[in-house]
């Protein structure tokens, strides 16, 4: 949906839309009266979320040079990954000292800091080109030589598209694309059910001591938790840093296919482990490594 309308008005309209949101719903989060106006507004984060993260991974694909796509790609996963860290790492440090609503508040702001840095960078050249708008293109790709100190070469030349030529949705499940389209759909969707499975339920197995379906059953309302659960979480989100950075790594020099098949079945494996119950140390040890597995097949998926 929103590929389509980045398509339409250009990849910052939909990513400030997409930012502005995200602060406006988080700083609302912190006034919600009940849960369900929480959950509401909840909900509109994740819309905004949506819309953010595909469009700004096709924006830095536009931008980089085919030869260095990867590692753009990557360094927008990392910094991802490296957000979720700073959330465990800054609950760690504020949540028991001011509160959730704060909280909220204070990880809203720098949405901020991102709508000024889009407000500065101009918009896609290859969106521009794609749209017949050649002049702007050419102004915005001056724009990013410069930025970059490569002096701009005068004899490139533009090939202009008509709006046509964009493609649509139903481009990508076409015969020639249908396989890879539904196959690749299908991991996607399974590797971010157990990513934002994590995310939802690490907080609550951290507070409760989970360990195993044989262990203590968490219970599924509102606690409190401990500097040591802020500190735990923290460590296991870390994880998917290493784990981007190693996916880059096999990915650009060993392949996509066979790193992502050892992932994949290594993730099966541990989620499976996760039903059992050792020790509750063993069982944050196997969070940490299905949180780096899944982070892996993600960028691998990504990169196919």
């Amino acid at each position: 949906l929103f590929g389509s309308v980045s398509d339409r008005y250009g990849r910052r309209f939909i990513l400030l839309l997409a930012i502005m949101g995200l602060f406006i719903f988080g700083v609302l989060s912190a006034v919600a009266v009940n849960k369900w106006m929480f959950l509401a507004i909840r909900v509109g984060v994740g819309i905004c979320i949506g819309a953010n993260f595909p469009t700004t991974l096709v924006f830095t694909s536009e931008v980089v040079a085919s030869k260095y796509r990867e590692y753009g790609i990557s360094a927008i996963l990392i910094m991802a990954n490296f957000g979720m860290v700073f959330v465990g790492v800054a609950a760690y440090f504020l949540l028991n000292k001011v509160g959730w609503r704060w909280f909220l508040v204070i990880m809203a702001l720098p949405a901020l800091l991102c709508m000024i840095g889009l407000y500065l960078i101009p918009e896609s050249p290859r969106y521009l080109v794609a749209g017949g708008e050649r002049e702007r293109a050419v102004e915005t790709l001056r724009w990013y030589f410069k930025w970059n100190k490569v002096e701009f070469p005068e004899d490139w030349k533009l090939r202009i598209h008509d709006n046509l030529s964009r493609g649509n949705l139903k481009d990508i499940l076409v015969p020639k694309y249908r396989k890879e389209t539904i196959l690749l759909s299908i991991m996607y969707f399974g590797n971010i059910y157990i990513i934002f499975g994590l995310v939802v339920f690490l907080p609550i197995a951290l507070t409760e001591g989970f360990c195993g379906t044989t262990g203590k059953k968490p219970r599924l309302d509102c606690a409190k938790p401990t500097q040591a659960n802020l500190l735990t979480y923290s460590i296991i989100s870390s994880a998917s840093i290493f784990a981007v950075i190693l996916g880059l790594i096999l990915g650009k020099y060993s392949g996509r296919k066979i790193p992502l098949r050892v992932f994949s079945f290594c993730l099966f494996l541990l989620t499976c482990c996760l039903y059992i119950c050792i020790t509750e140390q063993v069982t944050q040890g196997l969070f940490f490594m299905t949180k780096f597995t899944s982070s892996a097949t993600n960028i691998l998926i990504w990169f196919l």
